[in-house]
């Protein structure tokens, strides 16, 4: 348990050097975006040869990285008023050269293995997916939206807040287990005190920071009233990627990801709700400064 709550404290801090510069230069959390897709990329392949599956390991690496491609576009055509049209036209670009890639990781699985490795081939274009979507969608909130720093962060925080909330419910009140095939000790209990602790939450962010949130005034009685909306979201979007996550370590017979998080497990161990929450916070995001427009 010490070694958890050290391994816990320091990581807390890095994520925080990383993030919190993000308020004046796009490029820590950039990096940090950047190092997450190389070590997660690691942790996926290694943990699909667990289960006798051989992604091809290049094409994984490479398909994460696109989720720099906002970026590219960000300087290509300069940002300008219409954030929303731009993170479209990222979205759209980086989508497709994501299905480009994992066509072209699928197939070459395919060229140096022969039809037999079928299923090597598609659990190298789930893995470029499953990485670099997420990822993409916190760099295009970073380099195209207003307040994009502040969605970022809740985006990465949401399953924080969730699993805490969810951890104490669960621990006073659980009674009924809620995926027992996926993950034992997850309750029903403690998943509606995930739900309830993530919108106490979004509502005392969306009413500190709602003009931040948004190039226009939103009424605040609408901001409440989305603020709640998104933090039953965020905690179901939370949830569903740690079933995912746990249902992924049983299938491949592995405890953790990895180990470069001693008392955690690995990087991925920490990220595998975040990367359902970093989607849904962009289409939070979008939708919110619509509402502002």
């Amino acid at each position: 348990m010490k070694q958890r709550i050290i391994t816990g404290f320091v990581f807390a801090l890095a994520m925080a050097a990383s993030v919190i510069p993000g308020y004046w230069s796009i490029w820590p959390p950039v990096v940090l975006i950047v190092v997450v897709a190389l070590i997660i990329s690691t942790e996926i392949t290694t943990a699909l040869r667990h289960c006798g599956l051989r992604p091809c390991f290049p094409m994984v690496i490479a398909g994460s990285l696109l989720c720099l491609l906002p970026l590219a576009v960000r300087y290509v055509q300069p940002r300008q008023s219409a954030s929303l049209i731009q993170s479209a036209v990222s979205l759209s670009i980086t989508l497709f050269a994501l299905l480009v890639f994992m066509a072209a990781g699928s197939i070459i699985r395919l060229l140096i293995d022969g039809p037999l490795a079928f299923p090597d081939a598609i659990a190298t274009g789930a893995s470029i997916v499953y990485i670099a979507f997420p990822l993409t969608c916190a760099i295009t909130m970073l380099s195209h939206l207003d307040g994009g720093w502040l969605w970022l962060i809740i985006g990465l925080s949401a399953p924080w807040v969730s699993d805490t909330f969810a951890f104490f419910s669960g621990s006073l009140f659980g009674r009924h287990l809620i995926v027992p095939s996926l993950s034992p000790k997850k309750t029903l209990e403690g998943s509606i005190g995930g739900i309830v602790g993530s919108m106490l939450s979004q509502l005392q962010i969306f009413y500190l920071f709602r003009h931040f949130l948004s190039s226009s005034s939103v009424l605040l009685a609408t901001s409440l009233l989305f603020a709640l909306f998104s933090g039953l979201l965020l905690s179901i979007a939370s949830q569903l990627g740690d079933w995912l996550a746990s249902g992924f370590k049983r299938y491949c017979s592995i405890k953790d990801f990895g180990h470069i998080l001693p008392g955690h497990g690995g990087l991925l161990d920490r990220f595998d709700s975040a990367f359902f929450t970093l989607p849904m916070t962009m289409l939070l995001a979008i939708l919110f400064q619509f509402i502002g427009s």
